[in-house]
């Protein structure tokens, strides 16, 4: 058995993909599945949207009954300025205080144009800038 895949998700489409290439990798792996949702605490309404994509994305795929999710939302004291910044950082800490190690990261990667890209940063990007376990980007 390898070590649990730890997946990313932030409510939108891509973190659906996400969840369900993972649910996958952990069942051809036999391994755990954590997902987590980084909050930034001030919208319970978005956290809400959130657990329930995560549940209807599990619900809606087929990967066995042998492949063990933890879901874990996570507060995010630390505005450090830029989202994937912060969620990097709380990412970090989440891998320490789990006391595990994790075979990868897996993110939806949203498509943005150049412009867009440009103004608002790529929270994907910043994961794969700041990562300590391979990351790997789903479409």
């Amino acid at each position: 058995m390898t070590d649990p895949i730890l997946v990313a998700v932030d409510g939108r489409e891509a973190s659906t993909r996400a969840i369900c290439f993972g649910l996958t990798q952990a069942h051809d792996l036999n391994t755990g599945l954590h997902i987590v949702y980084v909050t930034s605490g001030d919208d319970d309404e978005v956290t809400d949207l959130v657990s329930e994509s995560v549940e209807t994305a599990i619900e809606n795929h087929e990967y066995g009954d042998d492949v063990v999710i933890q879901f874990t939302e996570l507060d995010n004291p630390h505005n450090l300025g830029r989202p994937g910044v912060s969620i990097a950082h709380r990412l970090e800490e989440y891998m320490h205080d789990a006391h595990t190690n994790f075979e990868y990261l897996i993110i939806g990667n949203q498509h943005h144009d150049s412009v867009q890209k440009a103004m608002v940063g790529s929270v994907a990007s910043t994961l794969v800038d700041n990562r300590t376990l391979p990351v790997l980007l789903v479409p």
